[in-house]
């Protein structure tokens, strides 16, 4: 019986043709081709650079520095482990809070709130001046500016030197003008 199974399955093998489109047997080409890959292989080894120049062009690294990398990896472990917590970091303003972008869009939304109801330029400078004269902001209108008004707060003439909130200190008429930095 094992004889007629044997011969039943001989005589049902496939061809080798058919085992080489299934990739079971290797074709004569494929044979050719790891042969020849063999080849480049141990030619590659037989020429490939020694471990100093790999070194000197910084491929391949030596055990100093992977001790190096050993104990760059513990200082960051380290750092993690003592970083503040969240908390601390949102008391500090350093990291917003999760209800900072909600508390961040309702002022956006009041100021645009704000700013819409805001008159335009235009109406705001005839009010401002009384004349009705449109003039460019930032700029005083072509007559100059009325008695008694400054251009900025805090801003100085062009005739003096000396800003209206800073009065000129009082001398004698018989005391010498300081020289600036004399002391010194």
């Amino acid at each position: 019986m094992t004889r007629e199974r044997l011969s039943g399955a001989l005589a049902n093998r496939p061809t080798p043709e058919r085992l080489h489109e299934r990739n079971i047997l290797p074709t004569p080409d494929a044979q050719q081709q790891a042969v020849a890959r063999r080849k480049s292989l141990s030619n590659s080894l037989l020429n490939r650079p020694a471990p100093d120049s790999l070194q000197e062009r910084n491929i391949l690294h030596g055990p100093e520095a992977e001790r190096q990398a050993v104990a760059r990896r513990e200082r960051l472990r380290g750092a993690l482990a003592n970083r503040p917590a969240p908390d601390r970091l949102q008391e500090r303003n350093i990291l917003q809070s999760p209800e900072a972008d909600q508390q961040l869009a309702m002022k956006r939304k009041r100021l645009e709130g704000l700013l819409a109801e805001r008159p335009p330029p235009e109406s705001v400078e005839q009010v401002l001046w009384g004349r009705g004269q449109a003039f460019t902001v930032g700029l005083p209108p072509p007559g100059g500016l009325p008695t008694g008004w400054r251009s900025a707060p805090g801003s100085r003439s062009p005739k003096s030197s000396v800003s209206p909130r800073s009065p000129t200190p009082s001398r004698s008429p018989t005391e010498p003008p300081v020289a600036p930095f004399a002391g010194l």
